[in-house]
């Protein structure tokens, strides 16, 4: 899949065809998964796979997304809120650089709220490239998986159903691949589920507010919270989201 996307645009039939096997090769891994191994043994394997998937995609065109993030962020960090006016605004003329011509909607405000901005400002002062937001997206990435390893055990699941998510094209793709945000709030609605269980509905509240403030559709979480943590999470994810506005 990597070396069928030179460019984010590259090759949409050999990218279909490759992603319906990646589709496969995910169900026979998780369908076909040897009964003999002790339970340590079976997660360090999952997560050995996890990470050789993730880095065999690194080399995959990031989508144009990712130029935007980098380029936001770097405003955000150096105090400049990008907020204030459309990337292609006369107020950021100074900052047309190589990331500026690769990013998309620049006629358009950020989209991305003001958790995910901070998070982007702090890998921009890291290292302002593409591919470090890339590595640092597969770094939480396996976050997640380590917080669904979580719930497996919780519900008493087989190990690997985990590979249902460790080894999904979706995942792997969207991530690791194209380098896009959303696994950000991803983590932070997994941490909800996983202290709805530990029943630390306070922080479950908290947890939600960050997945909201990362990405608005997270919003749809609220029910869900309402029902499993009562009101004093719906409170305490209140007063964390507006903190963070």
């Amino acid at each position: 899949y990597a070396w069928v996307t030179p460019t984010f645009d590259a090759s949409p039939i050999a990218r279909v065809v490759i992603f319906a096997l990646l589709g496969a090769c995910m169900f026979a891994l998780v369908f076909v998964w040897p009964n003999g191994l002790k339970g340590r043994q079976e997660v360090l394997l999952i997560f050995a796979l996890s990470i050789l998937l993730r880095l065999c995609l690194i080399p995959t065109a990031p989508s144009d997304d990712v130029y935007r993030y980098v380029w936001e962020g770097e405003r955000f960090a150096t105090g400049i809120s990008p907020y204030q006016a459309t990337a292609d605004s006369p107020v950021f003329e100074a900052f047309r650089d190589e990331l500026w011509e690769k990013m998309n909607n620049k006629d358009k405000l950020p989209a991305y709220p003001p958790l995910a901005m901070m998070i982007f400002a702090l890998f921009s002062k890291i290292c302002a490239e593409p591919w470090f937001f890339k590595v640092g997206f597969i770094l939480v990435d396996l976050g997640v998986i380590a917080l669904i390893f979580k719930l497996q055990k919780k519900y008493h699941a087989p190990k690997r159903w985990v590979g249902l998510y460790a080894f999904n094209p979706v995942v792997l793709v969207s991530f690791a691949g194209e380098g896009h945000f959303d696994v950000l709030m991803v983590i932070a609605l997994v941490a909800t589920a996983v202290l709805l269980h530990e029943k630390r509905v306070i922080a479950a509240g908290i947890a939600l507010a960050c997945a909201v403030h990362i990405k608005v559709i997270a919003v749809l979480g609220i029910p869900f919270l309402l029902a499993r943590g009562g009101w004093k999470a719906i409170v305490s994810g209140g007063f964390a989201g507006l903190l963070l506005a």
